[in-house]
């Protein structure tokens, strides 16, 4: 067993043990934990959307950072980054450190990115795991350390992470979109009964609140755990959290506002790594930069 293997085998247990526990929330949390044991290494999860709204969460805090300077000079520099620079111009989604990219890739103002704002707190040698990019949207989870650039043994290791990140992704949208189906035939009364069956109530005290019977509350709750197939109140009001039904009452919602830094730019046309085969596999050879033929050119960002 390669060195590789060994730092991710307890990597399978913790996927399938994830897998086992469907939910339609991806569980950045308990993956940025596995990953900073897994590297030692500050853990940022990352997250653009289309509308240009981006954002990233520490997995350790750091006390009084990021700044408002900090927030103003990303809005501005995002497409400047040197790994989001080398992911627009090369197309290639597995695992990337800045060390790696090609100088003739970084601007200017990447360079000045690195040095004044992420050397003083030691997160200039940054290694990225994406697991969902598409057209101006991005999720990828960004270690960070201060010292020497990452190993090729730790690229190996995140790319077989990555290709379990892929799987349990597609998992949380499948069952997006299950639950979504299933949550769209509830009638008016049903969701009323389940908002307040989430909030701990009885039948026989949901039936005083809608004015209604215990009688006919049960009757509710059957056809309620049938259209979710479900077999009891409890995954009933998980599933409705799942699938956003709840969302206010969510404890780890996808993008948090009370935890992730948000800052709003320009949108990174990122390509669509979902198409043409890019995905990669835990198979799959390290490719050095400019592989596929691809021509390093400088990238900047539409302000």
């Amino acid at each position: 067993m390669s060195a590789a293997e060994r730092r991710t085998a307890w990597w399978l247990e913790v996927v399938c043990e994830l897998l086992a526990r469907p939910t339609s929330t991806f569980p950045r949390i308990a993956v940025s934990n596995e990953l900073a044991t897994t590297f030692g290494t500050q853990v940022s999860w990352d997250w653009m959307d289309p509308s240009g709204e981006t954002g990233f969460d520490l997995h350790t805090p750091i006390r009084g950072w990021p700044t408002p300077d900090v927030v103003s000079h990303f809005r501005n520099a995002i497409g400047h980054h040197p790994i989001v620079a080398w992911y627009v111009a090369s197309g290639d989604p597995a695992p990337m450190s800045i060390g790696r990219v090609p100088q003739s890739l970084i601007t200017d103002l990447g360079r000045q990115t690195v040095k004044d704002y992420l050397v003083p707190i030691a997160m200039e040698q940054q290694l990225s795991i994406p697991y969902r990019f598409g057209p101006c949207e991005h999720r990828a989870f960004i270690l960070a350390r201060g010292d020497d650039d990452f190993s090729e043994e730790d690229l190996r290791v995140a790319l077989r992470i990555q290709t379990l990140l892929l799987l349990l992704d597609r998992q949380c949208a499948v069952l997006r979109r299950c639950t979504a189906e299933n949550m769209s035939s509830l009638t008016g009364r049903e969701l009323a009964v389940l908002r307040l069956l989430a909030d701990g109530l009885t039948a026989s005290a949901i039936g005083h609140r809608l004015r209604i019977s215990p009688r006919t509350v049960h009757r509710h709750l059957q056809s309620i755990y049938r259209k979710l197939a479900v077999s009891d109140r409890l995954r009933a009001v998980a599933v409705a959290h799942e699938g956003g039904l709840l969302r206010e009452l969510d404890s780890e919602p996808e993008i948090s506002s009370e935890v992730t830094v948000r800052v709003f730019a320009s949108p990174v046309a990122y390509p669509n790594f979902e198409s043409g085969g890019l995905l990669p596999t835990a198979a799959s050879p390290i490719r050095p930069y400019g592989a596929g033929g691809l021509s390093p050119i400088p990238v900047g960002v539409t302000t």
